[in-house]
């Protein structure tokens, strides 16, 4: 019932995808897991509710090495630099001024350690230009950053939705400020702005487990479900590794279903993307 309605709803598919689909995201059950065929992704979901108001949110939220770390590396910083200053985008300037930034410490990165960015792409970088001026009007996409003497060191894409901080991009500046932990003061100063906005939840997406893990997030499993509509997509489903990426061309569109909260249109745009550039797709 659930895959016919999907059909009638969307073009002509052969081929319905919803991975990385989360069991119990903010502590409540989801149902799609339970469907025939789902399967434990190798993706594992990593958040933690958040504690404490906006003078303790650090402390209380936190595991208590992390908050010697974040005083440690403050004080590093302000030897080396001057005091951290939290900034927040309120205007669409100095939302695409972090934006900037935030794709150019990424890009670099990634470009260092020899890994293919998605930012790269000015289609990919446009919807996030896009999305960051909708949340200066409603409130659902945040741009901040961590400077030192007027100097972004860290930078970060924030989505919020229904009292839940999700950071999909978090870049730092590699060269300069590594020895100072740049993304964790952020991390701190992100969860002390979120205390203020009166957010209880704080969802890290997918990746680096253990390093979230240190910071005090816990692990939750998420599913795959796949499910062909036509022989094409069951020769399609058949392929190994076609979750991840699809090797199969096909003349109608794979529909990728995400269903991760906060995150879902993003990711659905970014897939969608690389599905274009390999010529998977067409509209």
């Amino acid at each position: 019932m659930l895959f016919r309605s999907v059909r009638n709803a969307l073009a002509p598919t052969d081929l319905i995808r919803m991975p990385r689909i989360a069991q119990s995201p903010y502590d409540v059950f989801n149902p799609l897991t339970l469907i025939k065929g789902a399967t434990l992704s190798s993706h594992v979901a990593m958040s933690m509710p958040l504690k404490g108001d906006a003078s303790n949110a650090l402390e209380q939220t936190f595991p208590a090495q992390f908050v010697r770390d974040y005083k440690k590396f403050s004080r590093k910083i302000g030897r080396k630099g001057g005091p951290l200053e939290f900034v927040e985008a309120r205007t669409i300037e100095e939302a695409n001024e972090i934006l900037d930034m935030l794709v150019a410490q990424r890009t670099a990165r990634f470009a260092r350690i020899g890994r293919a960015d998605i930012m790269t792409r000015p289609e990919v970088v446009a919807f996030y230009r896009a999305a960051a001026a909708r949340g200066l009007e409603d409130g659902s996409a945040r741009l901040v950053a961590a400077r030192v003497g007027g100097e972004m060191i860290a930078t970060c894409f924030a989505l919020v939705r229904a009292g839940v901080l999700y950071v999909p991009m978090l870049a730092i500046d590699d060269d300069k400020w590594r020895d100072c932990a740049p993304g964790k003061l952020l991390y701190g100063e992100i969860v002390r702005w979120a205390a203020r906005n009166g957010l209880t939840y704080f969802d890290l997406g997918i990746g680096m487990p253990a390093f979230k893990a240190s910071m005090g997030f816990s692990s939750s499993p998420l599913y795959d479900v796949v499910e062909p509509m036509t022989i094409k997509g069951a020769a399609i489903a058949n392929t190994k590794g076609h979750l991840q990426r699809p090797t199969c061309a096909h003349s109608r569109m794979p529909i990728d279903l995400m269903t991760s909260g906060s995150a879902t249109s993003l990711r659905s745009e970014e897939h969608t993307s690389e599905l274009q550039s390999r010529g998977l797709i067409s509209y």
